[in-house]
């Protein structure tokens, strides 16, 4: 908040305040479906960048209903999908269901943020 004062030649004192709000242009967009069919258009997964925030991915993992982890990779270029997780594990096609993500994420202004979410697969 902001607040200035001014004062007339008489000695009276006017006072008036503003709010600045500071609005943070970071942000990441994550599919929530993916169909690993190279003809489907969403046939990985990746983090896409929200007003061309994002420096890098730093490092995004994938984990399966029962914890084990089934992808990992570091230093992802967002919305790089030849880079993301292609629906599989040991060159092998995943289950359908759901798995989990978590990602570091750092921004071009130098934040970082550990983000999480989840992402079926679907065939």
């Amino acid at each position: 908040m902001y607040t200035i004062y001014v004062t007339d030649d008489n000695g009276c004192v006017k006072e008036d305040s503003v709010w600045v709000r500071v609005r943070r242009l970071n942000g990441f967009d994550a599919p929530n479906i993916i169909i690993p069919h190279p003809t489907s258009g969403n046939s990985s997964f990746t983090l896409s960048s929200r007003y061309q925030s994002i420096e890098t991915i730093e490092q995004l993992a994938i984990y399966d209903r029962w914890g084990n982890e089934v992808f990992m990779k570091k230093d992802l270029i967002p919305g790089d999908e030849t880079t993301g997780w292609k629906g599989t594990f040991e060159d092998q096609t995943v289950a359908t269901g759901i798995y989990v993500w978590i990602a570091r994420i750092v921004y071009k202004n130098g934040e970082t943020e550990m983000a999480a979410g989840d992402v079926m697969v679907e065939y």
